[in-house]
């Protein structure tokens, strides 16, 4: 056979949930910077607009992280908090950052991609519920 399946454990994987899927959302983003920062402190707050259009919600929600990801990785922003509104497909907020300050800041974990492994939201009697699976 010309590969060999290795176990490792290479993922990050939550449990979100949310009363709305603005919040659902939200705590998808305070799930991975709480995963990847420690915070000592805090900083400036700054902002970025976002807005972004997918063909399903999972779509949308695997965008959304993907870029927090990003602009933590490559732009050495920490988002501490995002307003979101979800309207079908399209989501349309304001991220809002610090910048990375190694006196306030300590990276914890690298995590590289958000997966689609078993992703799938869905409606709840409290509101919204959906694992992420992420590669580190």
């Amino acid at each position: 056979m010309p590969y060999e399946i290795l176990n490792h454990t290479a993922d990050f994987g939550v449990r979100i949930t949310g009363k709305t899927l603005e919040e659902l959302f939200e705590s998808g983003s305070q799930a991975i910077i709480d995963a990847m920062v420690e915070f000592k402190g805090h900083g400036a707050w700054k902002s970025i607009p976002y807005k972004d259009e997918a063909e399903t919600l999972e779509d949308l929600l695997v965008d959304f992280l993907s870029e927090v990801i990003f602009r933590t990785v490559v732009e050495y922003k920490v988002f501490v908090k995002c307003q979101l509104v979800i309207s079908e497909f399209t989501l349309d907020g304001v991220l809002y950052f610090e910048d990375f300050d190694p006196s306030i800041h300590r990276l914890k974990k690298e995590i590289k991609s958000v997966t689609y492994h078993n992703l799938s939201i869905k409606k709840t009697a409290n509101g919204y519920e959906t694992e992420i699976i992420c590669d580190v």
